[in-house]
């Protein structure tokens, strides 16, 4: 048991370090490049989501930038709570021991990510931190729901098997 959850420990730590990579990287991009990017993504999506065009393309852009933040979170919040689960377990200590943690870095890479923002001419906003950790808590917080369910699911088929 403790292998498995030592190699369940190192899967979630990489995949963790290749989304902060994935964050990070496009953080790093200047402000054309990330436009071009964006861009990119607007074309295909647009005329799938708003085939009407009720929608400017300068507000869709904004609006699938913000949702790009917010998803790239709530993978690295479902990553850190996975990671305090996984702790939980192997140190055999209360959960809440280690997913005040997760919360607390979740917020640190949002505020690094804007920081390292700041050097790339495409600024930096408090409001795209408080994007970045919103996705991280609705994450952490399906992920606990979803971990609470089995854990409660497993305790009633123990009773109903006893």
């Amino acid at each position: 048991m403790q292998k498995k959850l030592i190699a369940c420990l190192a899967f979630i730590l990489a995949a963790i370090l290749l989304t902060l990579c994935f964050i990070f990287g496009n953080s790093l991009k200047g402000k054309e490049e990330s436009a071009e990017q964006s861009g990119f993504f607007v074309d295909i999506l647009k005329p799938l989501i708003d085939p009407e065009n009720n929608i400017s393309e300068e507000d869709f852009d904004f609006f699938l930038r913000k949702a790009a933040h917010f998803t790239e979170f709530a993978f690295l919040g479902a990553e850190l709570t996975l990671l305090a689960l996984a702790l939980s377990a192997l140190f055999k200590k209360p959960l809440c021991n280690f997913l005040g943690y997760s919360l607390f870095f979740a917020l640190i890479f949002a505020v690094a990510d804007e920081f390292i923002q700041s050097f790339t001419g495409r600024g930096s906003l408090i409001s795209d931190v408080l994007i970045d950790f919103s996705g991280s808590i609705v994450a952490f917080a399906i992920v606990l729901l979803i971990y609470y369910c089995f854990k409660h699911r497993k305790n009633h088929l123990r009773k109903v098997r006893t």
